[in-house]
């Protein structure tokens, strides 16, 4: 089998009726985790028959998408899917990514991304929190419109904010902040140059200032619980440098809560690494996003036990590039 990038998905991937041809496999390991701090009782449930918006609340979100990847990947390699030569995932799938690289058990990586979601969701009950989508418009072109951006001199505004928080592509930029100052970023971009601002379906705004809580205890966490030797190296999301220590990976999970992700980054970092990349999720947008980055290799899915095999096949007939 030629050489692969493993890549998980975050938050955002997530639907009902997901993980439905997993569900033995995923009530196995809830039962194994039950008493878990900030695990739903009920979260097979909703992933399997919703309701939609109780799913799409961070506290079930990001459980059912690391369940779903963590065990796509155990399966594949199961299979004899082969030991990629690098990991990265996505925001909450570099939890997947670490679990995957021998950092930790599936039922370890499932208590810290559990305790995780509880965090950021109990800051989001203090604000009115969430993120958009700005389609069209470059980095420094978002930052600018965002360094404009005049708020009423009022006590009450004095906690309103608004900032990049991913950088999907070139031209796909991600905002988060509190929503009343989204919404007067949305309109300013609107009127600069974006041909879309569109609201994400999350519940918070993750990778900025409002998640510098959640980062100290994540930091915490790992004072008590920390990391075993990770086996393969893992492509940081921040700046698409790889990393092989547990040390350095703890860092990257801490820093990641506040830092903004950079896709293109990384993908530039898979580029230079091996031709192929296989994305492990109940959906894939991912492939879409390495392709809008000019990844120039191939990009392959495995959404369900289905596509292991196909995956593989696949993987086992792709020509080599030349480097």
């Amino acid at each position: 089998m030629k050489d692969y990038i493993a890549m998980f998905p975050g938050q955002g991937s997530q639907f009902v009726g997901m993980g439905r041809e997993l569900s033995s496999m995923i009530e196995n390991i809830l039962i194994k985790s039950r008493g878990t701090p900030g695990l739903p009782s009920d979260l097979l449930d909703v992933m399997l028959s919703g309701p939609e918006e109780k799913l799409a609340q961070t506290l079930y979100t990001q459980p059912a998408v690391f369940l779903v990847s963590s065990v796509l990947f155990q399966s594949w390699m199961k299979s004899g899917g082969g030991t990629p030569v690098a990991l990265g995932g996505h925001s909450l799938g570099e939890y997947a990514a670490v679990v995957a690289g021998g950092g930790a058990t599936i039922e370890e990586g499932l208590r810290l991304v559990c305790q995780r979601a509880e965090w950021m969701t109990q800051l989001s009950a203090k604000k009115c929190l969430g993120m958009n989508a700005c389609i069209g418009l470059e980095r420094h072109e978002v930052e600018e419109v965002l360094t404009n951006i005049t708020l009423p001199n009022l006590p009450s505004m004095e906690s309103e904010f608004v900032s990049v928080a991913t950088i999907n592509s070139k031209r796909q930029i991600v905002i988060g902040g509190t929503k009343q100052t989204l919404v007067l970023a949305s309109e300013k971009l609107l009127k600069n140059g974006a041909k879309r601002v569109i609201p994400l379906n999350v519940s918070s705004a993750f990778h900025t200032q409002a998640m510098l809580a959640a980062q100290s205890k994540v930091q915490g966490y790992f004072k008590s619980n920390p990391l075993g030797p990770i086996k393969t190296k893992v492509i940081a999301s921040f700046d698409g440098e790889l990393l092989n220590t547990s040390g350095r990976i703890e860092d990257l999970l801490v820093q990641q809560c506040v830092r903004e992700v950079n896709f293109p980054a990384m993908v530039k970092a898979a580029d230079d690494l091996s031709e192929n990349i296989v994305e492990f999720g109940a959906r894939c947008p991912l492939s879409g996003l390495c392709r809008r980055n000019a990844y120039s290799g191939q990009v392959f899915k495995v959404d369900s036990l289905e596509t292991i095999a196909s995956t593989r096949t696949m993987l086992q007939h792709n020509e080599v590039r030349a480097r």
